[in-house]
């Protein structure tokens, strides 16, 4: 089984976030996309191995520690990764039935494959320092709001559209490989 210390994880978050900057983590170097792709991968290796560990242990509760701290680092990295490139992060996630393999307080932690509609949010985010400006998105479903992170958008997407998402949520933000689908009418099946 691979391992680190914790702070060589922690160390590798600290350097991420202060050399592409904890307000502008929009896009990080080819290099630091792989350095947090291998982590992921070091991390899910070690949540498996821990958690075949755990099924077969008479002592979980050291082992179930060690897991929700790992997951804990493994979804900072998920949406570090997601902010630069969602098709590799999405690509990263687990399976519904690798997740549900994990123990409740574990599996909370994880990434979460979804199919979500409700009804889509669009916002302009100016940046009148450096004279950009960029798209923002949400989704409202049953009263839960989530943040979009979306490819480019082909189209015009409208407040208001009700949407069909298809991604991977980690928290309050989903993470779409496609773009939405609009729906008109009823929901379709």
């Amino acid at each position: 089984m691979m391992t680190r210390d914790w702070w060589v994880t922690a160390m590798l978050l600290v350097v991420l976030s202060t050399s592409v900057g904890v307000v502008a983590a929009d896009a990080l170097t080819p290099d630091e996309c792989e350095q947090v792709i291998r982590m992921i991968q070091i991390d899910t290796a070690q949540l498996n191995a821990l958690n075949d560990r755990y099924v077969r242990s008479t002592e979980p509760f050291g082992l179930l520690h060690e897991m929700r701290r790992i997951a804990d680092t493994r979804q900072d990295f998920m949406r570090t990764l997601g902010r630069t490139d969602p098709r590799a992060m999405v690509s990263l996630a687990l399976s519904s039935d690798e997740r549900e393999a994990f123990p409740a307080s574990v599996r909370a932690m994880l990434e979460e494959p979804v199919v979500m509609e409700g009804a889509l949010g669009v916002s302009v985010e100016d940046d009148f320092q450096h004279g950009t400006s960029r798209m923002r998105y949400g989704l409202t479903v049953n009263g839960s709001r989530y943040v979009l992170h979306l490819p480019e958008v082909e189209r015009e997407l409208v407040s208001g559209s009700t949407v069909r998402i298809e991604g991977v949520r980690v928290g309050a933000d989903v993470y779409v490989v496609h773009e939405p689908g609009l729906m008109l009418g009823a929901a379709h099946e």
